[in-house]
């Protein structure tokens, strides 16, 4: 006989419930005696208990038929069930009435058709094929003695799970089949019943639905809906569930650096719902993205998060930080945040967003907050050397001048175009207030350029600027540990092979002292030049004249401090570090003793004028900028050099974003580099305090003049190109010129 429609949809819901039924209780309870290793109660005790008795051979729909009958559809949904789990998984399967089971006050208790313990999913099968209808309907005595199965296979305490599947009202066995759910959960013994109903109504479906009640389950009505419809009704009834919320941003920063927290947050909230607490929650994050040449996994430091179990209901928020590479730059990203549980679906939300290197300074705060134009002065660090495009007048060809000055800064990445770069490659400190000596050029002071620029029609809102690192002679510093290495094993110099940079004795007119000693005595020496410029940059910037041109807005003077160009190293390591350019683990740690000093005297020069209640603030988190791996020392270096590179080139290897080889005339710049500078300069500036606390801290002052600017006796520095003055040199306010026996009488 043929099946109608109806009946085919009948048999197929009847099916997926008895399966997804089974398979929602398999991990509600923990077992007791697999406690300690089954935290999350993975193998909890499963027994099914399938009703065999006459009414399963009738046909779904009320049809007669051998081959679509009911107890047919539940061998299906068994057998699905047992295909799914896994071969540790206690499992056990009780046919009632049963073919020659015990029979106990008239009515038979069921027959073991596997006995608990780890599945076998082949003979289990087996046995769930050999199930055969025949009989009365003795639930009562069938669930007592399921109940014993668990207590006597897992212990008086074990938790275990009972599958109750019925087409009929039970007609043997006393007391009532509700009673007897009382009587299990009275005994101690921690079992759910879950319960099935194959077209039940009225009283039947009645004591399905108590008996579940009872000890904690869930009746589920098989009925004859939809497969789908039924399979999601189980799902939801009858084991946990999870959902998840998802807030991402359009856009992401490229993070440089280990000073850097995050290029953008992707916060995450997961819900349990359903019936049953989530067992052993997981949250994960994933990042890919895809351009042209191929498909890269965007860093997530903390990947994957650990929820343990989450009650009905709960809901917790995670944020996880997205850190983007500089190769990654300008490229399309997707993400997918899974949520997954032993018992429940996993939850899966997927999105993409874009990658993008470029700081809008809209995103600034503290105060710089509404700063609209600015202007860099200072050195190397702040002009752009190794950026490349600089502009006609600085250039100066293969060696003629060696002051750079570039529009592709750091803070023509914030700024753009309201941009003004002073600084000049090779500065130090005596430069703000003498010419400065570059190549066959001559550099105007930069306090005096500021001075024009304030004085202007535009005047900029901000001054940002590093200086101090020339004075302390970093580069000479520098080349001794590069350079001395290579010419000592080329027996260029009479040095020893394996000498070392940091083992060096130092002699002048004060003594002599080890090279560590000078280097860190050079490192702390120019903190009070810097105090000095710092101080009159104020003067220049924010005296009445130049506040009354920009309608008394004050101008906050931002300090970038010099970035790790070499790996960070631990105390005491010896060893060979690796580093592409010859240098051993103890002269990287030098070199980072002699930028930790100097970056120390930058910021307490800061501090120093900080304290005065001066608008001057500093932005450490650029020292990690190129940690961990866009330092000197990495295969694909960010800024090598070479003994034989012309002049005009050598400022250039140590200043991160360029290339040097013999077979060039010159470096050529590694555009991503440069790229390193925005997001832990940007990320710096928005903790800078507000604007109010510059004006606050000034009214808790005494007011003050701009004064003087300080005289100087001495223009030079280790590694200085400026001119040397034996006289002091003085500011004329009036005209804004320098006095002094080695500066024309007006510059």
């Amino acid at each position: 006989m043929s099946l109608t429609a109806r009946s085919t949809r009948w048999m197929q819901g009847c099916c997926l419930a008895v399966l997804a039924a089974v398979a929602a209780s398999i991990v509600v309870l923990p077992a007791a005696t697999a406690a300690d290793n089954d935290p999350f109660g993975m193998f909890t005790p499963v027994v099914v208990v399938m009703d065999t008795s006459d009414s399963m051979n009738e046909g779904v729909g009320g049809l007669i038929s051998e081959r679509y009958s009911r107890i047919q559809a539940a061998r299906s949904a068994v057998l699905d069930l047992v295909g799914s789990l896994g071969a540790d998984q206690p499992f056990g399967l009780l046919a009632y009435p049963g073919r020659g089971a015990l029979v106990v006050d008239g009515c038979k208790t069921g027959r073991v058709e596997v006995a608990p313990g780890p599945l076998d999913p082949a003979a289990a099968a087996a046995a769930v094929r050999r199930l055969t209808p025949d009989g009365n309907t003795p639930t009562g005595p069938a669930l007592r003695h399921a109940a014993s199965l668990i207590r006597d296979s897992y212990g008086k305490e074990a938790r275990g799970v009972i599958v109750l599947v019925s087409d009929g009202e039970s007609n043997c066995g006393e007391p009532p089949v509700c009673e007897v759910a009382d009587e299990i959960r009275d005994s101690g013994l921690d079992v759910q019943i879950n319960t099935v109903g194959l077209n039940l109504a009225g009283a039947a479906e009645a004591e399905m639905r108590c008996v579940a009640d009872a000890t904690g389950g869930r009746y589920v009505d098989a009925g004859d809906g939809s497969g789908d419809e039924l399979s999601a009704a189980i799902a939801s009834s009858a084991q946990a569930t999870l959902s998840l919320t998802v807030d991402a941003p359009d856009s992401v920063r490229v993070v440089n650096g280990t000073t850097g927290s995050s290029g953008g947050d992707v916060v995450v909230t997961v819900r349990a719902g359903g019936r049953v607490a989530a067992a052993d929650v997981r949250v994960s994050l994933t990042v890919r993205s895809t351009d042209d040449t191929g498909t890269s996994t965007v860093l997530v430091p903390r990947p994957v998060r650990f929820l343990g179990n989450l009650d009905v209901g709960v809901s917790r928020s995670l944020v996880f930080a997205v850190r983007p590479d500089d190769l990654e730059w300008s490229r399309d990203a997707s993400w997918t945040v899974t949520a997954t549980a032993t018992n429940a679906a996993p939850a899966i939300v997927d999105g993409t967003f874009h990658i993008d290197s470029a700081v809008s300074r809209t995103e600034l705060g503290g105060v710089l907050a509404e700063v609209d134009s600015v202007v860099v002065l200072g050195d190397s660090y702040s002009s752009g050397e190794g950026a490349s495009f600089y502009s006609g007048d600085t250039d100066g060809g293969e060696g003629d001048s060696l002051c750079h000055r570039s529009q592709s800064t750091y803070a023509h990445a914030i700024w753009a175009d309201n941009t003004t770069v002073i600084a000049c490659s090779g500065a130090v400190t005596s430069d703000f207030f003498a010419p400065q000596n570059s190549g066959d050029q001559a550099v105007r002071p930069q306090l005096l350029a500021l001075r024009d620029l304030m004085l202007g029609d535009d005047p900029p809102e901000a001054v940002v600027m590093s200086i101090g690192g020339n004075d302390a002679g970093f580069g000479l510093i520098g080349r001794r540990c590069i350079y001395g290495n290579v010419l000592a094993e080329l027996r260029v110099f009479s040095w020893p092979a394996g000498w070392r940079c940091d083992q060096g004795i130092e002699v002048d007119w004060s003594g002599a002292r080890t090279s560590t000693t000078d280097a860190l005595e050079r490192a702390m020496a120019v903190q009070g030049d810097i105090v000095d410029v710092l101080r009159s940059v104020d003067a220049v910037v924010n005296d009445d004249e130049a506040a009354r041109n920009r309608s008394r807005r004050t101008v906050p003077i931002v300090v970038v401090p010099y970035p790790r160009i070499v790996p960070e190293t631990l105390p005491g390591n010896a060893s060979p570090s690796g580093c592409v350019l010859g240098v051993g683990g103890s002269e990287l740690a030098y070199l980072n003793q002699f930028l930790d000093a100097l970056n120390t005297s930058v910021s307490l020069a800061a501090y120093t004028l900080r304290s005065e209640g001066r608008p001057v603030f500093v932005v450490t988190t650029v020292e990690g900028a190129f940690q961990p791996d866009h330092t000197i020392c990495e295969g694909e270096s960010s800024a090598t050099g070479s003994p034989s590179a012309p002049p005009a080139c050598r400022a250039r290897r140590w200043t991160p974003g360029y290339s040097c080889s013999t077979r060039r005339s010159c470096c050529t710049r590694r555009r991503r580099d440069t790229q390193r500078w925005r997001a832990p300069l940007s990320r710096g500036l928005k903790r800078l305090p507000p604007k109010s606390s510059i004006s606050s801290a000034r009214r808790s002052g005494t007011p003050r003049s701009p004064g003087p600017l300080p005289t100087r006796s001495k223009a030079s520095r280790s590694g200085s190109s400026a001119m040397t003055c034996h006289a002091p040199r003085r500011v004329d306010r009036s005209t804004w010129t320098l006095t002094g026996s080695c500066l024309p009488r007006k510059w």
